[in-house]
């Protein structure tokens, strides 16, 4: 086809000369026809390129049900950066060289991608960069004033520093009862204590409790996780009793040596669990359900409780306000009296006080996390192999990153 072209262009050549000569009325027609007939094998050859690639446009989602015509739209969220991680530290005790930590806001989060160990990363809510803590741990968890980390390592509880160029520094080490496989770690407000259950997920159960840089053991008249400090960080909220038996209680301590006193309510025959400490202090939310049963009932709930109330259940737990009752994991934010909480596909967050909805976005897939960040003003949620970073106060969606199935533990603020 090519071929047949290029001898219609020759047949049709003029001489070259015609081109040059001055004052004839037919040289005008000569190189008009001259340029015609070279236009046609180029508007031709370009016929037979391929045709350019087309996109299918972006839908964006519609939120839904939002309270009041001020709460601001939603946005799709645009492409996922690809975070840029410097080198792992071949051991977990060994300082990172050259690795810097700056001022920010960062969401720390463990990546599995040499499961079933795990690498410890930081990633800016800013930029996206990512920044490498720990590598090969079980369980991490960094102080909300990002200066110090627990970790689980083999069967070695760890204490370390995270220095300011990034560093992490051993500070002490508890050596676990064989079997341990997993810890439930709970940093105090202050990042001066911290709770911490270590066991084998049925049985083996070992508390201790971190002070300064000194861990020692708790002796616990039964298995206790799920902590929840008061904003002072004097109190604390656990779910203790029997997991496996789906048999538990919510039970609100003085302090680590005290007693646990139990929430009125939360009988034998009942499922209480994951309690959450209100930033404002004066309110617990907890999960009570009707244990083993297999059917939801009525009563089946997300409640609230008076830490401070000494009289009976009636008295001192109610049902929580608005459709936050019935969700699954409700997550208060450190700032505001606000709620988060998942409802039917939908992110949503609620007055604590009055129950009103003030905004919904559909979270495209059961978003599996959802962690607030300090100022209260942005949350990170995990959904799929993604974490997003959702702006509370212009209701915007971004993506943070995208990993092998990161998990994010805490949203922290490093200033310095």
């Amino acid at each position: 086809m090519k071929q047949r072209h290029f001898h219609r262009a020759q047949r049709y050549s003029l001489p070259m000369s015609c081109c040059f000569y001055q004052g004839s009325h037919a040289t005008k027609a000569h190189i008009l026809a001259l340029a015609l007939l070279l236009a046609i094998p180029v508007a031709l050859l370009a016929s037979c390129r391929p045709p350019h690639p087309t996109y299918a446009s972006i839908q964006s989602p519609t939120p839904h049900s939002l309270a009041t015509a001020e709460t601001p739209f939603l946005h799709q969220p645009p492409l996922p950066r690809t975070p840029t991680r410097p080198p792992l530290t071949p051991s977990p005790t060994t300082p990172l060289p050259d690795l810097a930590l700056p001022p920010g806001q960062y969401v720390a989060y463990l990546d599995p991608t040499d499961w079933p160990l795990y690498s410890f990363l930081a990633a800016d809510t800013g930029s996206g960069q990512v920044f490498t803590i720990l590598r090969d741990v079980t369980r991490a968890e960094i102080s909300p004033n990002s200066q110090r980390v627990l970790y689980l390592s083999g069967l070695t509880l760890h204490l370390a520093e995270v220095r300011g160029e990034g560093q992490a520094r051993s500070l002490a080490s508890y050596e676990l009862p064989d079997g341990v496989t997993e810890c439930d770690i709970a940093w105090s407000p202050d990042s001066t204590e911290a709770l911490v259950n270590c066991g084998d997920g049925v049985e083996l159960s070992k508390a201790l409790v971190l002070e300064g840089n000194a861990l020692r053991d708790l002796e616990w008249r039964e298995e206790c996780s799920g902590f929840s400090w008061s904003p002072d960080g004097i109190r604390f909220a656990a779910s203790c009793g029997e997991p496996d038996e789906a048999r538990t209680h919510v039970a609100v301590f003085d302090s680590p040596d005290a007693p646990g006193r139990i929430i009125p309510g939360c009988t034998p025959d009942l499922h209480c669990t994951r309690p959450r400490w209100s930033p404002h202090g004066n309110e617990v939310v907890f999960f009570r359900g009707s244990g083993r049963s297999g059917e939801r009932q009525p009563t089946d709930g997300n409640y609230s409780f008076d830490p401070d109330c000494k009289g009976s259940a009636s008295q001192c737990t109610r049902p929580l306000r608005g459709p936050a009752y019935l969700a699954k994991y409700v997550a208060w934010s450190p700032a505001a009296p606000l709620i988060a909480f998942l409802d039917d596909n939908l992110l949503k967050l609620q007055d604590a006080h009055t129950g009103e909805v003030l905004l919904a976005y559909p979270t495209l897939n059961y978003a599996e996390t959802i962690v607030w960040c300090p100022h209260g003003d942005s949350l990170v949620l995990k959904i799929g192999r993604r974490l997003y970073l959702l702006d509370t106060t212009l209701g915007r969606l971004s993506v943070l990153l995208e990993g092998n199935d990161p998990i994010p533990q805490a949203c922290v603020i490093r200033s310095e």
